[in-house]
């Protein structure tokens, strides 16, 4: 048995706007957080919700971003700004100036495979976890996954 896996605790929060945003000069959680014109959130009661709560309710954070960023994330118990759903945040992303914070891996593939390129990634990344491939004990496969990706990626 294989399977691809990423560890959500891990996650690149970063944010995905449609073109229309790119007037407002957002390229960082500092610059989002500051603006009005665009909305933004996540996903509510996720990981990424979690991350931004704990940040943002922190005492010891010297960085009022988060706060700000939790305060709008949040608003109305998160039914304001915060969606339901990945592809829900996707989908308002391309309809209506909203920035949504997710995992990269996820953003960046709903940018590569949006067909009207309405969809970009900016930001920075927060983390620089990877991917993980697990594979049955002894599998012949294993060192053609390690090889290829050692080929591939450097």
């Amino acid at each position: 048995m294989s399977a691809v896996n990423t560890n959500r605790k891990n996650l690149e929060n970063v944010p995905i706007y449609d073109d229309t945003c790119f007037s407002v000069s957002c390229r960082s959680f500092q610059d989002l957080a500051r603006q009005i014109d665009v909305d933004y959130g996540t996903v509510r009661d996720s990981a990424v919700y979690d991350y931004f709560r704990n940040k943002g309710t922190n005492p010891l954070e010297q960085d009022s971003t988060y706060a700000e960023l939790w305060r709008t994330i949040s608003k109305n118990d998160g039914m304001d700004y915060s969606v339901s759903s990945p592809s829900e945040g996707i989908r308002k992303a391309r309809k209506s100036p909203y920035a949504f914070l997710w995992d990269m891996a996820v953003l960046e593939y709903a940018a590569l495979t949006d067909d009207d390129c309405t969809v970009t990634v900016s930001g920075n990344s927060m983390s620089s976890k990877g991917y993980g491939i697990a594979m049955q004990h002894g599998s012949p496969y294993r060192d053609l996954f390690s090889q290829n990706f050692v080929e591939t990626c450097c």
